[in-house]
């Protein structure tokens, strides 16, 4: 009888960073990592009894093209993976896209990957605007959430794209990787 009482939690949904995070390029990795966590921190606090919840996971595609194709279907078959930032690395973006496009899971674009509707790839640049708004938020809280070291210059874009990521959630009729493909196509101007 007490079991029939419990309240379920409520399904948890997931953005996905991929990005190096070993190798020379891995302050790329480091420096969206700790952005992506302030974001998403920022809105399960804001969304406290809603009806989903949204969480993140890392990926490290170690800059190499080849291993972010392996990374891409390891993230693919995650049916609550709802978003991809990443891979932050145009030639890790384009090794990846097929595999995304294929699982129809929509990808945000932090490097100089363009936007192609088609294959729900989506540039994300935020305006010096954005950036200038972001600053004091990645200032203060960037090098709590990190542990100590501060913020780079991939920080501000990457708080910006999560959250960008998480408003297409929210405004998605149901979380799905079709509907948060929808929203970010109109925000990206798509036909």
């Amino acid at each position: 009888m007490l079991a029939a009482c419990q309240i379920a939690p409520p399904h948890t949904y997931k953005i996905a960073l991929v990005a190096p995070f070993e190798g020379r390029q891995r302050q790329t990795g480091y420096d969206a990592f700790p952005a992506l966590r302030m974001a998403v921190r920022e809105q399960i606090a804001a969304q406290r009894g809603a009806p989903f919840q949204i969480t993140f996971i890392a990926y490290n595609d170690n800059a190499d093209p080849a291993f972010a194709e392996q990374v891409a279907r390891n993230v693919a078959i995650d049916p609550d993976t709802l978003v991809v930032i990443g891979h932050l690395l145009p030639a890790t973006t384009r090794a990846a896209q097929p595999i995304y496009t294929q699982a129809g899971l929509p990808i945000l674009t932090l490097d100089d990957t363009p936007t192609d509707c088609a294959a729900r790839v989506y540039h994300f640049a935020p305006t010096p605007a954005q950036l200038a708004e972001a600053q004091p938020t990645i200032a203060t809280q960037y090098s709590i959430v990190a542990g100590g070291p501060p913020p780079g210059d991939g920080s501000a874009p990457a708080y910006l794209a999560t959250q960008h990521a998480l408003a297409a959630i929210r405004s998605a009729s149901s979380p799905s990787r079709a509907a948060v493909a929808r929203v970010l196509a109109k925000q990206a101007g798509c036909p």
